[in-house]
């Protein structure tokens, strides 16, 4: 603030009593400070908005890493349903010299027939399951592995098949 005392020069002769009636005029007309209610409404909305942006931003890294893991649990569930595939081809390769057999007898031709509709009806389970939809259920993904496994359980017991046919 301007000091009034340093404001005149020493050839300016106005009595103090005017001058201090002059400053304070001046001091009336400046806009005086905010009075301390108005103080705090702004500092509790300063304080409000702060949080409030404090909780925008904790909850967006809250929703990316809810994505992310839903993104990376589709993916461990695609690869294992992958491994699934590709093991069960591989097996069903072999079968093909199995059932094509003609050296097989009555008992043994009627139970290859039961486990070939067996495979048929997994197939169709497993199709349907996967065409559904896309999304990774925890308990979809659970009955979609069950069928894997009844499905190479089955294609084991006729390649078992095959060898006890063999033994005979």
């Amino acid at each position: 603030m301007i000091d009034p005392q340093k404001f005149y020069k020493d050839d300016q002769n106005i009595p103090s009593k005017k001058r201090r009636e002059i400053w304070r005029n001046i001091s009336n007309r400046l806009p005086k400070g905010e009075s301390s209610i108005n103080s705090f409404i702004h500092k509790q909305s300063f304080a409000l908005g702060f949080a409030f942006s404090l909780l925008l931003i904790l909850s967006a890294i809250g929703l990316y890493s809810v994505i992310n893991s839903i993104n990376i649990s589709k993916g461990e569930n695609e690869i294992i349903n992958n491994t699934y595939s590709a093991a069960i081809n591989e097996f069903e390769r072999s079968l093909p010299i199995i059932l094509s057999s003609k050296n097989m007898s009555m008992e043994t031709s009627q139970i290859l027939e039961a486990r070939k509709e067996q495979l048929d009806f997994i197939d169709s389970a497993i199709d349907e399951m996967r065409s559904e939809s896309p999304n990774y259920i925890e308990e979809k993904q659970k009955r979609l592995r069950d069928l894997y496994r009844m499905k190479l359980k089955i294609i084991d017991n006729i390649i078992e098949l095959e060898r006890n046919n063999e033994n005979y």
